[in-house]
């Protein structure tokens, strides 16, 4: 947790989560993203793939804020 943030009571997996992975057999880098809530519906899955040379700073940040704007709409 970041300083000053209190701890939540509830477990770490109710947390949301915005992911970068590699995906070595494609060669690509895949985002995932899920919600906090566990028994919601929809708001977790893949987000996009990408090759290497079109991961920059623009695609980072453009793919955060979506992400942010939706845990914003729940």
């Amino acid at each position: 947790m970041p300083a000053g943030v209190k701890k939540s009571i509830h477990p770490y997996d109710w947390y949301p989560t915005f992911s970068f992975f590699g995906a070595p057999f494609t060669r690509t880098i895949g985002l995932h993203g899920r919600n906090a809530r566990r028994n919601s519906e929809g708001a977790s899955g893949p987000r996009g793939e990408y090759e290497p040379s079109q991961v920059n700073q623009e695609v980072v940040e453009r793919e955060l804020m979506k992400f942010v704007a939706e845990i914003a709409n729940w």
